[in-house]
């Protein structure tokens, strides 16, 4: 039987939520190989992207969007975060912003799940549901009414554009 060691890197304590995201472990799937279809001496390696907080990939999306603007000048102190969206990047920017101390607007149709919806307004985000049969492009013509009506008051990502 081969040696299991049990080693997490990971820390104990962290100081927000944020410090948690990336460092995903890879793990190598050895039965998977021994396939007759898999050419001998393969390797296949798999990220495990579930350890993220909200156990998403979308993390490390939603903390550099918001981490970069906020660096770059484009998100301001009093500014509020908008965006359409139709799940996972919406969650991880409501996750963002609230650590960095920032309300988020999640535009998003009605259709979406009731959990993702839950989710987001969990980390005090505000939801404007458009009419779902429209999808996605009547949540962004909402963002960008929104920001026609408030210049200067939104931070868009603009994941769509």
């Amino acid at each position: 039987m081969e040696q299991i060691c049990i080693n997490s890197p990971r820390k104990r304590i962290y100081h927000n939520i944020l410090e948690t995201i990336g460092g995903t472990p890879l793990v190598e799937l050895h039965r998977v190989t021994e396939h007759p279809t898999i050419k001998k001496g393969t390797r296949i390696l798999v990220k495990l992207e579930y350890f993220n907080p909200m156990s998403s990939v979308k993390d490390r999306v939603g903390f550099n969007i918001v981490y970069q603007a906020i660096k770059n000048g484009r998100l301001k102190p009093g500014m509020e975060i908008i965006e359409a969206t139709s799940g996972n990047t919406g969650i991880a920017l409501c996750q963002a912003g609230v650590v960095f101390g920032y309300r988020v607007n999640i535009v998003m149709p009605s259709t979406m799940s009731l959990e993702r919806q839950m989710i987001m307004k969990a980390f005090g985000a505000e939801l404007i549901l458009t009419e779902g049969k429209k999808g996605m492009a009547r949540a962004i013509e909402e963002v960008n009414k929104k920001l026609k009506e408030n210049p200067g008051k939104y931070f868009v990502a603009n994941q769509f554009w």
